[in-house]
C-alpha cells in the first residue's frame, strides 16, 4: 500500500500534542503510594482463614497446606505485578478526548493519526472499511438521484432513466442506510453508478449539494468506482481517509509520539466519541482523567443544518457545544485545544460562484 503525505495541518496537530508532554510533566503530579505490608505470619495453631478445618481433608498434612499457601503467595505476587505494571502504564499515558459535534471529523483526525504513526489496520479493520465505502457510494448515490428528481432536474443522457429505475429497484430490496453493502450487491449497482455520474443532471445536482445532506466525499469514491469494484480492492490510505459511518460507542487508540528533542516517546491514549446529540450522553463516561480536550469544529458548516435537528445550524451547534465543554467543571485543569476543522471545504464553498455565501455577509 503507498504511502500518502500527510496534510500540513495533520503534522502541525501531531506536533501540538507532541508538545503536551512537557506540560503535563510540570503540572500532573503523582502522590507517592506507600510499599504494601507483608501479612502476619499465620500460627499454626490458629485455624486457617482461608481453607479452614471443616473444608480441608482428613488426609491433608500440614506440610502440604504450607506447599499449597505458597503456591497461592506467588499467584498473588504475579497478579499485583501484573496491575502495578498496568498502573504505571495508565498512569504514565496523556489522555486526549476528542470532542465535536456529528460529522465534525473526529474519526477522520484519530485515522489519519493512526497511519502517520504506523499504526496498521487489521484484515477484518479493512474489510469493514471495504464495505463501509460501499455503503457510502450506493447511499449518496441514491441520495443525488432523490434530490435530483424532487427538484425537476431532467437526466441528459438517453440511457440515465434506465440506470436510475435499475439502481432503485436493487438498492430499495436489498440495502438500508443501517446495513453495510456486501461486495456482491455493490458490483451489481456499480455499473449503474458508473453511467449515473456522467449524466450532468447529477453533477449540476451535485454543485448545490450544500442545501441537502451528502457526503463530503462521494464525488471522489464516484470517480474511482472502476477501482473499487474489482475483487482484488484493497482500499488505500486515501480511501480510509475519506470512508464515513457515524461512530457509535467510545473508540479508542493508544499511539506513542517521539518526545521534541529525541528524548524518546510518550503514549497518547485518543478517544473517540460518537458527536451525534443521541450520543452525548456517553461523554461524561470518559471525563475522568483526561489531559487534554480536542475540540473540532468544522469552520464549512455555516450554511448547513444538523442531520437530527433541520432547525439548527451546524456552525452554531458547534459553538454552543464548545462553550459548554470550556465550561465543563471536569475540564477546569485540562488544556482544550479548538481545532478548525474543514478548512478546505469552507475555500470551495467561497470559491464557488454557485454558492451563495453572500447572504450571510453583514448590510
Amino acid at each position: 500500500m503507498s504511502r500518502l503525505e500527510p496534510p500540513e495541518w495533520v503534522q502541525a496537530l501531531a506536533n501540538l500534542l507532541t508538545g503536551l508532554d512537557s506540560f503535563f510533566r510540570k503540572h500532573v503530579r503523582c502522590l507517592p503510594r506507600k510499599a504494601p505490608q507483608e501479612p502476619p505470619v499465620q500460627d499454626e495453631a490458629v485455624d486457617d482463614p482461608v481453607f479452614p478445618s471443616h473444608l480441608r481433608s482428613e488426609n491433608e498434612t500440614r506440610e502440604e497446606r504450607r506447599r499449597l499457601r505458597k503456591h497461592q503467595k506467588q499467584h498473588s505476587q504475579r497478579i499485583d505485578q501484573m496491575l502495578k505494571k498496568d498502573r504505571k502504564q495508565i498512569e504514565s499515558e496523556i489522555k486526549v478526548l476528542l470532542l465535536g459535534p456529528g460529522e465534525s471529523g473526529k474519526s477522520t483526525v484519530l485515522k489519519q493519526m493512526r497511519i502517520i504513526h504506523n499504526v496498521n489496520f487489521t484484515d477484518e479493520e479493512l474489510q469493514e472499511i471495504k464495505e463501509m465505502i460501499f455503503q457510502n457510494v450506493c447511499v449518496s448515490m441514491f441520495t443525488l438521484c432523490m434530490e435530483r428528481e424532487r427538484r425537476g432536474i431532467s437526466f441528459q443522457l438517453k440511457d440515465s432513466p434506465f440506470h436510475w429505475q435499475s439502481f432503485r429497484e436493487r438498492f430499495e430490496l436489498s440495502t438500508r442506510d443501517d446495513q453495510r453493502v456486501s461486495f456482491i450487491d455493490f458490483i451489481k449497482h456499480a455499473l449503474d453508478i458508473q453511467e449515473l455520474w456522467r449524466d450532468q443532471a447529477l453533477r449540476d445536482t451535485y454543485d448545490i449539494r450544500y442545501n441537502f445532506k451528502l457526503s463530503d466525499s462521494c464525488s471522489y469514491f464516484f470517480s474511482e468506482i472502476a477501482r473499487i469494484k474489482q475483487a482484488s480492492y484493497v482500499p488505500s490510505q486515501q480511501d480510509i481517509l475519506f470512508a464515513r459511518r457515524a461512530t457509535i460507542g467510545i473508540k479508542e487508540m493508544l499511539v506513542d509520539i517521539p518526545c521534541s528533542m529525541g528524548r524518546g516517546t510518550v503514549p497518547f491514549r485518543f478517544i473517540d466519541v460518537g458527536g451525534q446529540r443521541s450520543g452525548r450522553h456517553l461523554w461524561r463516561t470518559v471525563f475522568h482523567g483526561v489531559h487534554a480536550v480536542l475540540f473540532l469544529a468544522p469552520c464549512s458548516e455555516f450554511d448547513q443544518v444538523l442531520a437530527e435537528n433541520s432547525s439548527v445550524n451546524r456552525l452554531e451547534e458547534s459553538l454552543r457545544t464548545f462553550a459548554w465543554i470550556i465550561n465543563e467543571q471536569a475540564f477546569q485543569s485540562s488544556c482544550v485545544i479548538l481545532f478548525l476543522n474543514k478548512l478546505d471545504l469552507l475555500i470551495e464553498k467561497l470559491s464557488s460562484p454557485l454558492h451563495p455565501f453572500y447572504i450571510l455577509l453583514p448590510p
